[in-house]
């Protein structure tokens, strides 16, 4: 599954997935829950490691996160960065767990201090609504290190804060040029828009097409290797935009795409996850055509974000069920609801947030 991270809305999966998607990481040669388990209780990191992944995904174990969480931070005290990071992604915003926002940051800090960049890349969003000079350096320094999450990422978060415009531009360069998936691709189509801007040069035009050549080519690689990263492409056949128009290789792609989203779902009620399923029952393009059950996933995806909205008190999550209430997606559609989301996650210094909801209250009453 895609790892990902933006601030506020469901981001397209062409550009960016799950928030809460688990970090991957070497595993030992065995799979076998009770090996790792003798291993883990002997103090090997990366047995705990491995077989906190198998609780985590239900493979050859049961699916249990709290087991998961247990073993994460019984890797993390061995060490194992990765474990790290996965504590604290599970602390954020995992049912079953009850979300616990300061113990994830901690994790996320130990496993950036450590030198993981995936992880100063989480540390980033979190501080984002306290200090932005702390998110821009931790963002930084997660794409020098070569994460292309962050690099992405924090483009995105330098459109809103206040700094210098040449520092987005440096950031996206960095995420273009390190290739390796959808993150990347969004990266070069991004810079493409710069030089494609009104009154650009013939030399800006030129280094428009060659970037968004970079695009496709970067997401053809991607989709070749990972059914995940194959929505993207999939999108840009269906549409012919910077490809030529191909549906019957589009319908191909989101096959692709579709399988590993059903497969996931199997054991994973992430909203996020549940919203792409009930998209893909209601445009038909690869799995049958079902409205009852795409409104049935939607139901359950905005239960979910509602929990995470009140319980976490995640401004994310709360900014999600606001754009349900407003469509009306899972929920009755309401734009007192919306308004009153939209404020809860603005309170929490949620930028987007804050602009919509003026938006909202700008309306003239139905």
């Amino acid at each position: 599954m895609p790892d990902a991270a933006r601030r506020g809305n469901l981001v397209p999966v062409a550009l960016v997935a799950l928030a809460t998607a688990l970090p991957t990481a070497g595993w030992p040669a065995s799979d076998d829950a009770a090996a790792l388990e003798r291993d883990c209780r002997a103090g090997h990191a990366a047995a705990c490691d491995a077989l906190a992944r198998m609780h985590d995904e239900g493979r050859g174990v049961p699916r249990d996160a709290a087991r998961g969480l247990e073993l994460h931070e019984k890797a993390c005290e061995g060490g194992h960065l990765e474990s790290c990071r996965s504590a604290g992604v599970l602390l954020e915003r995992t049912p079953g767990i009850t979300p616990d926002p300061a113990r994830a940051r901690s994790f996320f800090e130990k496993a950036c201090d450590g030198g993981n960049a995936a992880a100063c890349g989480n540390l980033a969003v979190q501080v984002e609504s306290q200090d932005n000079d702390r998110a821009l350096a931790l963002y930084v320094r997660a794409c020098d290190m070569g994460n292309v999450l962050a690099c992405s990422n924090g483009a995105h978060f330098l459109t809103w804060a206040k700094s210098d415009p040449r520092q987005r531009i440096t950031l996206l360069e960095k995420g273009c040029a390190f290739g390796g998936g959808s993150m990347a691709a969004m990266a070069c189509t991004t810079l493409a828009r710069e030089h494609e801007a009104p009154g650009a040069s013939a030399e800006d035009a030129a280094e428009a097409a060659k970037l968004r050549e970079r695009s496709v080519r970067i997401l053809q690689e991607a989709c070749d290797g990972n059914g995940w990263e194959c929505r993207g492409l999939a999108a840009m056949y269906e549409s012919g935009d910077g490809v030529p128009r191909d549906p019957e290789r589009a319908v191909t792609l989101w096959k692709r795409y579709a399988a590993e989203v059903q497969r996931a779902s199997e054991h994973d009620q992430n909203p996020w996850l549940l919203g792409e399923l009930a998209q893909l029952h209601t445009d038909g393009k690869a799995v049958p055509k079902d409205a009852a059950r795409a409104q049935a996933l939607r139901v359950k995806a905005a239960d979910t974000t509602r929990e995470l909205c009140v319980r976490a008190q995640d401004a994310d999550s709360c900014f999600s069920l606001a754009r349900m209430y407003e469509k009306g997606e899972g929920v009755d559609a309401s734009a007192a609801q919306a308004i009153a989301l939209y404020a809860r996650a603005c309170q929490a210094k949620h930028e987007v947030a804050c602009g919509e909801e003026k938006r909202l209250l700008a309306l003239p009453p139905p």
